[in-house]
């Protein structure tokens, strides 16, 4: 039997120095210091995540790997994200949590999908095609490759409530899905409680900033 492996990377080469790469002793750190517990913020993945482009590097803000889980019945769904995205963050209430700064107030934001709506898309865009956001999505329910494409599919709407706008032609989006456990499953609760979870993911990660 061949393992199948899946990667994703995030680009954020356009924070920090972008000659400091990983290698294989800060995977082993890495992995050590995840046996101990697991931190949420800008570190590991999040490190140089950022959230709305539109008007360039300038004006974006900072976002972090976040996390969210929810139980029912016997079932257990958990999110882990890390949203580097050219939209900005919204929580529940649609407030943006992290995005694109206002030029004319630096501490208020510029709403990204209101500026497109008025204004379309700016002459001169820098790193739009630099920009990826993921989702790990696990649960204690026995999935097989079908059941897990569906509730990945459910799951991805978390992006839409928590990101906006999302999936751009900009944007790189992924949902893995990762079945852990043995209970029979409830795909619609699972997928519907597992998008909750990612958009809540996005949230959290944003406010760890």
């Amino acid at each position: 039997k061949v393992p199948l492996v899946p990667t994703l990377s995030l680009f954020d080469l356009a924070c920090g120095d972008p000659d400091v790469r990983p290698d294989a002793k800060m995977a082993r750190r890495a992995c050590e210091a995840a046996a101990d517990g697991f931190h949420t913020g800008p570190f590991g993945a999040g490190c140089g995540a950022t959230v709305g482009k539109i008007l360039g590097m300038d004006y974006c803000s900072q976002s972090a790997v976040g996390t969210a889980s929810a139980a029912f019945g016997h079932h257990v769904v958990g999110a882990l994200t890390v949203c580097n995205a050219f939209g900005d963050i919204v929580d529940r209430g649609g407030k943006i949590v992290a995005g694109t700064r206002n030029p004319h107030d630096i501490k208020g934001f510029l709403d990204t999908a209101g500026y497109l709506g008025k204004h379309g898309m700016p002459n001169g865009s820098e790193n739009l095609f630099a920009n990826c956001t993921f989702s790990v999505v696990a649960t204690n329910a026995r999935l097989d490759r079908r059941e897990a494409n569906i509730v990945a599919e459910m799951a991805m709407a978390g992006f839409a409530r928590a990101i906006r706008p999302t999936h751009t032609p900009y944007d790189f989006d992924a949902v893995i899905v990762l079945s852990c456990g043995q209970e029979k499953p409830d795909l619609l609760a699972l997928g519907s409680v597992a998008a909750d979870c990612v958009a809540e993911a996005f949230v959290q990660g944003a406010h760890c900033v």
